[in-house]
C-alpha cells in the first residue's frame, strides 16, 4: 500500500488463494485517512460482484474514507461502471497499474514485468 501512498496497513481477513483485505492508513493535517483494500487474485478478469461486496463492506466502515479493490488482472466494463458511479468511494488497481506503482517506487525490478502489461 506504500505505493498508493498508504504506509502503514494491517490485515483485516487472512489471505487465501484468492486474495485478502487490509486497513491502511496515512496521517494527514486533517487528520488520519483509513481506507480498506480487498485484493484479488484472479486469471480473469474482475467483475461486479467483487465491487459490490467491497463497497457493502465501507457502507458498514464510517471510519474509511473510501476503498481499493487491487487485483491481479483487470476490470470488467461492468465492474469500471460501478467504480466510476461510488462518487470517489472506490478505486480500481488492475494488476498492470499496480506494476507501474511499484517499478517507479523501486520496489520491483525489470525483471519481474508480467506478460503483456
Amino acid at each position: 500500500m506504500q505505493a498508493l501512498g498508504f504506509p502503514e496497513a494491517e490485515t483485516v481477513a487472512e489471505a487465501t488463494e484468492a486474495g485478502g483485505e487490509l486497513l491502511a492508513w496515512r496521517e494527514t493535517d486533517a487528520g488520519t485517512e483509513r481506507a480498506l483494500v480487498r485484493c484479488v487474485r484472479s486469471t480473469k478478469n474482475v467483475g461486479i460482484a467483487e465491487v459490490k461486496v467491497l463497497l457493502k463492506e465501507l457502507e458498514e466502515r464510517a471510519d474509511c474514507l473510501g476503498g481499493y479493490l487491487v487485483v491481479t488482472t483487470d476490470f470488467t466494463p461492468a465492474c469500471k461502471k460501478a467504480a466510476d458511479e461510488s462518487d470517489g468511494r472506490l478505486t480500481l488497481v488492475s494488476g498492470g497499474e499496480l506494476w507501474r506503482h511499484l517499478h517507479i517506487q523501486g520496489l520491483l525490478p525489470t525483471s519481474n514485468r508480467p506478460q503483456g502489461g
